[in-house]
């Protein structure tokens, strides 16, 4: 299957059609993000995306709530079973806070190669469209007060738009044009 060429091609329709695949390994920290409170509840990942024989691998971090359950929920509470629609499956509507108090009845969901190329395309084209760090605060709407750790995330994510276009090639291009 050809994926459409105008934008109306998912990201997951581009994956699928192109045979994008991901493997996802847990690691405790993502070296791209600062230390707050959210890189702590959050879980990090190496991924590697590979397309047409080629692969690379970036870092990648999904919120506290991408999660699923456990295939055992012997001991849970019963609020906690209450949320489970099945073993395996990711929890209802959990919040962040939910999610920590379920964290020892559910595990970190390795993300999708959709999500993670939807990540890495849409920043390669933030960055790309900025020459300079002040444009890519502007960018990011952050104005002259750009925090500390910016000029680090804007040279990751020019890193990254490097080997995330080696691996598309030429159909890098059509992967900004789908949905994300």
């Amino acid at each position: 299957m050809e994926p459409a060429t105008d934008n109306t091609t998912t990201m997951q329709e581009f994956c699928d059609a192109y045979k994008v695949t991901a493997t996802a390994q847990q690691v405790s920290t993502n070296p791209n993000c600062s230390a707050d409170e959210w890189h702590k509840g959050a879980s990090h990942w190496l991924v590697t995306l590979s397309f047409s024989g080629r692969a690379e691998s970036f870092h990648y971090s999904q919120g506290a709530a991408h999660r699923r359950w456990k295939l055992v929920l012997y001991g849970a509470p019963d609020w906690a079973k209450k949320e489970c629609p099945k073993p395996g499956q990711p929890p209802r509507n959990v919040s962040v806070d939910l999610a920590a108090a379920l964290e020892k009845y559910s595990e970190a969901t390795p993300p999708e190669a959709a999500d993670v190329l939807g990540c890495l395309v849409s920043d390669a084209s933030s960055a790309e469209n900025c020459a300079t760090l002040d444009e890519f605060a502007d960018e990011m709407g952050f104005g002259p007060d750009i925090p500390r750790t910016l000029p680090a995330t804007f040279e990751s994510i020019r890193r990254n738009s490097v080997k995330v276009r080696r691996l598309l090639g030429s159909l890098f291009e059509q992967a900004q044009a789908a949905e994300w």
